[in-house]
């Protein structure tokens, strides 16, 4: 039996494989790169970079919650774009704090040639400490 528990939330997008949205083990939780694939597989905001944050925040929120946390509980985000023109979207906009709040976290930022599919213009993993 494994340490770790894993969960792919109806809100989420079914995943493919043996993959999963969100893994906890002890009291770290994973959160898989969050795009704007909406749960019947279909792209939300094409060519808006805006909307995609906002749907990439929201699933990165998501996750934390199925594993008992909070925003709040997020220690650090990786952000991946495939142009710098997206940086608003994710610094300045305000898909962050709709979804996050005023979180204090790292951050990695990568600008990136492309993304598993060619719509996807943002996406957003994460790392969160969750007491069990």
């Amino acid at each position: 039996m494994s340490p770790f528990q894993g969960w792919n939330p109806p809100e989420l997008p079914p995943k493919r494989g043996k993959s999963v949205h969100v893994v906890k083990a002890g009291n770290l939780v994973y959160v898989a790169g969050q795009t704007a694939e909406d749960v019947d597989g279909s792209v939300v905001g094409i060519g808006d970079p805006d909307a995609q944050a906002r749907k990439a925040y929201a699933g990165v929120a998501t996750a934390v919650r199925v594993a008992g946390g909070t925003p709040d509980d997020i220690v650090h985000l990786t952000m991946y774009i495939t142009d710098r023109d997206h940086l608003p979207a994710i610094r300045g906009g305000n898909a962050r704090q709709e979804a996050l709040g005023d979180i204090m976290t790292t951050i990695t930022l990568v600008v990136v040639s492309g993304l598993a599919r060619p719509e996807f213009l943002i996406e957003i993993e994460a790392v969160a400490y969750v007491e069990s």
